[in-house]
């Protein structure tokens, strides 16, 4: 079986309102000794620079290690609801003890290789992509007002909605959470994209696909973060890429001019 290849990058954007990174990520190749599972996680904290950084760095802490426990008596599903579940009692928990009760939260979205199984679990708009054979469709599913709105056919009625309020969210102002989960084959040449809004609301999904598709995983990253940021930045910019088998050629000539570079290195 063909190995895994990844490469992440974080970055607080150029958004001056931002003065923090509310985004947390998240790689684990494999997860532990004992629990070879290989676990990818994207965080996007909310509620104020100072609350969505304490959520979403709990999440990122609390998630692989209550899918670690969870994982030695149940499947891979079973571990990851359960996981969510905890970092979420995690964070009520934080915000209570402060006083902040419903002032801090996070998305999540966590993407689990065992083998060529890929299990992909998400709550907000935090997402996960699978790029193979030339194409690219997203795995997650948006946990938003507008997306609500869409899959109900009203889309003449988003102008009249909050487009990126969240419907779900690990967050301390909601009784309980329930993430989505999704299951896909991860085949020799697929690869997989988490990242938070602050990549898929500034870069285009076939901009993404390119990239992904041309360059090796760790300049891919980098290089998806540098076009947002050329975008406007305007939010924090969080993007894992994950590749299962060799890397894709090196030269890369882009018809749209978008990128050229005689070799990949970093941004």
């Amino acid at each position: 079986m063909s190995r895994l290849i990844s490469g992440a990058a974080l970055d607080i954007g150029r958004n001056r309102k931002r003065p923090t990174n509310q985004d947390r990520l998240a790689v684990f190749e494999p997860l532990a000794p004992d629990c070879p599972d290989h676990l990818y996680l994207v965080c996007d904290g909310m509620g104020g620079h100072l609350h969505g950084e304490i959520a979403s760095g709990i999440a990122a802490e609390e998630i692989p290690r209550a899918y670690r426990v969870a994982r030695r008596h149940g499947t891979v599903e079973e571990a990851l609801r359960a996981a969510v579940e905890e970092a979420h009692r995690a964070i009520k928990n934080r915000s209570e003890n402060r006083g902040l009760a419903g002032r801090m939260g996070t998305t999540v979205v966590v993407a689990v290789v065992v083998g060529e199984a890929l299990t992909v679990a998400n709550v907000g708009d935090s997402r996960a992509y699978l790029a193979r054979g030339g194409r690219i469709r997203q795995i997650s599913k948006d946990h938003t007002r507008a997306a609500e709105v869409k899959e109900l056919g009203l889309e003449d009625d988003l102008a009249h909605i909050g487009r990126s309020v969240l419907t779900r969210s690990l967050s301390a102002g909601r009784e309980k959470v329930e993430p989505d989960v999704f299951f896909e084959q991860f085949r020799d040449g697929d690869a997989i994209i988490l990242c938070s809004d602050g990549l898929w609301s500034s870069v285009a999904v076939t901009s993404i696909l390119h990239v992904v598709d041309q360059l090796p995983p760790a300049v891919a990253a980098d290089k998806l973060v540098q076009m947002a940021n050329r975008a406007g930045g305007s939010d924090n910019i969080s993007v894992i890429v994950v590749r299962r088998g060799s890397r894709p050629k090196d030269n890369v000539e882009d018809d749209t001019g978008e990128m050229r570079l005689s070799s990949p290195r970093p941004a």
